[in-house]
């Protein structure tokens, strides 16, 4: 059985010199996993709207990873093709870009280093990193990953308990001092107390 969720909402200027699109992912959570379904709407002031194919989406953050000035989107896809010795489905990452009036996949990660658990987006300068919660066997790992052209590379990892994170759109993060709030200054990942 799926359940209808709210429309998630992100507006963002996707291209530049364009007015900011509301983006609405229309997402459905399945029972089981890897059974959660999401379609994105693009709306802007003028044009008829943009309705994307269906995905296996689990979560969807607005970033300019390229540093460009304009937002992609993040997608985190259910996937099958066989990697690690993860369960199937298991999570990876897309990387939707706005041209031609809609969404086009840039990237489909499958290349993070470790089985993914849960990703946020970490707000930087030039350009936002991606924050993952990833686990192997017992163990998790935060990791900062920034874009480098094509997919992405890890710049920072730090152990952290196998809690998820404890905000659905920001990138607080579970220690064992309580909720922390996760920055990328001066080319380090940084845990602030949480408000």
């Amino acid at each position: 059985m799926l359940a209808l969720l709210a429309p998630l909402v992100l507006v963002a200027p996707l291209a530049r010199g364009e007015a900011p699109t509301r983006v609405e992912v229309h997402h459905t959570a399945g029972a089981e996993r890897g059974a959660d379904r999401a379609f994105l709407r693009l709306r802007r002031d003028g044009a008829p709207d943009w309705i994307s194919k269906v995905y296996r989406a689990w979560a969807a953050h607005a970033a300019d990873l390229d540093g460009d000035g304009d937002a992609e989107i993040v997608l985190g896809v259910w996937s099958t093709t066989p990697r690690h010795a993860e369960p199937e489905p298991h999570r990876t990452v897309w990387v939707l870009d706005a041209r031609d009036g809609g969404l086009y996949e840039r990237w489909r990660g499958s290349a993070l280093a470790r089985p993914l658990r849960d990703v946020r987006v970490l707000p930087a300068a030039p350009a936002d990193r991606l924050l993952a919660l990833e686990q192997t066997g017992d163990t998790c790992t935060l990791t900062v990953y920034r874009w480098h052209g094509f997919g992405v590379v890890g710049d920072a990892r730090r152990p952290t308990p196998c809690a998820p994170f404890c905000d659905p759109r920001e990138p607080c993060v579970t220690t064992a001092e309580g909720p922390r709030r996760a920055r990328w200054r001066d080319d380090a990942l940084t845990l602030e107390p949480w408000p």
